[in-house]
């Protein structure tokens, strides 16, 4: 469908500009989910923790479906900045933070037109539960092969089975045979 075709391509872009913003380094802590052990306080502090790795395996699962819902996990990276760092950060997390914000808002906007957002908008609104959709589908053309699969399996085994029980009988009769003589 439209709508699907459209999810994909979303998805591929999305991704590009994730991997181009995280291919840099001064974006490195922003990449992967803070370490306990760098700071042992910061899941008390920060009550919604978030990464670039965290906002691409979201991509990955379908969670998103709008370039405004990436930005909202993108704004919480910056959130969570500057709630756990003090103004005078000699690291400037939270400058970088915001760096890393202007650019991937920088790149979504370049790379989605904004008839594409707007249609993937109105989509999105007539098919709120796509992704339960695609499910059913995946499943739908899965259960025949799968029943077909399981009748292979049984056919197999019931024909394997005859032919022991054929073997057996053979067997058996030749036995039968040799007591004869």
């Amino acid at each position: 469908t439209e709508y699907s075709d459209m999810l994909r391509l979303f998805r591929i872009k999305t991704r590009m500009c994730l991997d181009r913003i995280m291919a840099e380094s001064k974006f490195r802590p922003f990449i992967l989910p803070v370490d306990r052990a760098d700071a042992p306080d910061y899941y008390d502090v920060v009550q919604t923790p978030m990464d670039l790795d965290l906002v691409c395996a979201k991509l990955d699962r379908h969670d998103y479906h709008s370039v405004d819902e990436i930005k909202e996990d993108i704004e919480q990276i910056v959130v969570n900045a500057e709630i756990y760092h003090p103004r005078n950060d000699p690291l400037r997390h939270v400058a970088r933070a915001k760096a890393m914000q202007d650019e991937a808002y920088l790149l979504l906007d370049e790379t989605f037109p904004r008839r594409f957002l707007k249609r993937l908008r109105e989509l999105s609104l007539l098919f709120p539960d796509h992704d339960q959709y695609l499910r059913e589908q995946r499943d739908r053309r899965r259960r025949p092969l799968v029943e077909r699969q399981r009748r292979l399996y049984y056919q197999r085994h019931a024909d394997r089975n005859a032919n022991v029980r054929a073997r057996a009988t053979t067997t058996t009769n030749d036995d039968d045979d040799d007591d004869d003589d």
